[in-house]
């Protein structure tokens, strides 16, 4: 197509294109500009102005006998007691998991849970839902779970 337009026939059969669709458009615009408007101005002209009625104004009226939208209609609803709420017993306390310390490399312990998961735990951090390590030590890691201090020493099955 580039090739195309870029010959002398091309370049002519564009020219052509673009000069009858400005010619279509050049027509248009006048027929939108032409002064033809002298009917519609006639006619405007000829409608007097003394026949032309605004409508009545419609007008509200309140009666007091109707519904009155803020006041509750028919009888009140009955109450009805609410039970009794059960008292909240508090959730039974989980177990300490079983675990067992495998090893101790610098200040990091590894500790195995009941399904052989290990996890790496320094002093400080917490794993295994709440169970916060709270020293390590040479031979033993002392942790803490639910308030209650536990000790595991390394080697202690």
């Amino acid at each position: 197509m580039k090739e195309f337009l870029e010959t002398m026939f091309g370049k002519i059969l564009l020219a052509v294109i673009v000069i009858g669709v400005w010619g279509v458009n050049v027509v248009n615009f006048s027929e939108l500009t032409s002064s033809n408007t002298s009917p519609i101005v006639q006619q405007v002209q000829s409608v007097d102005l003394d026949e032309l009625t605004v409508p009545e104004k419609i007008g509200y009226s309140y009666s007091a006998s109707g519904r009155d939208p803020f006041r509750m209609s028919g009888t009140a609803p009955q109450t009805v007691a609410a039970p009794e709420p059960e008292p909240i017993q508090p959730e039974p306390e989980a177990p300490m998991p079983r675990l067992s310390l495998t090893g101790i490399m610098d200040q990091t312990a590894v500790i195995l849970d009941d399904q052989g998961q290990p996890y790496f735990v320094e002093s400080g951090e917490s794993f295994r839902n709440g169970i916060l390590v709270m020293a390590v030590v040479r031979d033993s890691v002392l942790l803490e779970y639910n308030d209650k201090k536990f000790t595991l020493k390394l080697n202690d099955n």
